[in-house]
């Protein structure tokens, strides 16, 4: 059977997840899908299924899940996004938009 939580966050922290993904006119669903994200990641992490060579790696992994769960799906990943929404160094955002991006072209191709 299902657990259900519940979850309590002040209003600045909800609106800053709300607003890094532009759901600020949705942001108890934001709020919901980013804790439901975050429990799902820890759980690999604690359950031995989600290991990473790298942080590079893990944040790879997350960003990508982000841009699946809570972006919409006609945004691509772009260095724009993870540098002021989601506040990753330059250099950072730059290879992991990258990644992905090329992740993308070669899974159209397969």
């Amino acid at each position: 059977m299902p657990t259900k939580i519940t979850l309590t966050l002040d209003d600045k922290t909800a609106e800053a997840i709300a607003a890094a993904f532009d759901r600020a006119s949705n942001r108890d669903e934001a709020c919901m899908l980013f804790a439901t994200l975050a429990v799902r990641h820890f759980h690999a992490w604690i359950a031995g299924t989600g290991r990473y060579r790298s942080l590079t790696e893990q944040y790879t992994a997350w960003v990508e899940d982000l841009y699946d769960t809570l972006l919409p799906p006609t945004e691509g990943p772009s260095v724009s996004r993870l540098y002021n929404s989601f506040n990753m160094p330059h250099g950072q955002a730059t290879y992991i938009a990258r990644t992905l991006s090329d992740k993308a072209v070669v899974g159209s191709f397969e």
